[in-house]
């Protein structure tokens, strides 16, 4: 799996799909098994729940404010960047009360976000299911109410937060073995 990060100088859109161009190419280049991936952003399909793929290699892209992020992986993957501002009172509804409790700074509740809504593009799911999923943060730790995905939480420029997430498929397999 690879990450990187990019200031745009105009257009995030288009500086996501150049970079999401660079990203799968330098991931093709590195993995000889992955030699059919083609660095053209055009031959990209859009896979299980809307999720953008291109011959079996996820990648997924999230801008915020001149800030453009992109991941590439084999499984689906899930990134998300966003600047740090004031957070309006009733986005703190979406939370837990775990959450809420610790949320003490917007930097903090952003953590959160980004984590919400990186599982929440790593799926292909709606904006809305954000308010069913829990986290916990205790340093480097993340914990969600979700089996069966992976999460770190990104080092971002000064100003932003940004999360990862990745389908996991041991953790959910070892989920099921104990229902």
């Amino acid at each position: 799996m690879e990450w990187r990060f990019v200031w745009s100088r105009g257009d995030e859109h288009e500086t996501g799909r150049a970079l999401s161009r660079e990203m799968l190419r330098l991931y093709r280049d590195k993995a000889r098994e992955k030699r059919d991936v083609p660095p053209d952003i055009g031959t990209v399909f859009i896979g299980n729940n809307g999720k953008p793929m291109t011959n079996g290699c996820y990648f997924n892209i999230s801008h915020s404010h001149g800030l453009v992020a992109c991941a590439v992986a084999q499984v689906p993957v899930g990134i998300d960047v966003e600047k740090i501002r004031p957070v309006p009172p009733r986005l703190l509804r979406i939370l837990s009360p775990a959450e809420r409790e610790y949320v003490r700074c917007d930097e903090d509740f952003f953590r959160l976000w980004t984590l919400k809504e990186a599982l929440i593009k790593c799926q292909g799911g709606v904006l809305g299911q954000v308010r069913h999923v829990h986290f916990r943060i205790d340093g480097d730790s993340v914990t969600c109410t979700v089996p069966g995905y992976a999460f770190s939480v990104l080092p971002a420029p000064e100003g932003y937060a940004a999360a990862l997430c990745w389908e996991n498929i041991e953790e959910a397999t070892e989920s099921e073995k104990q229902k």
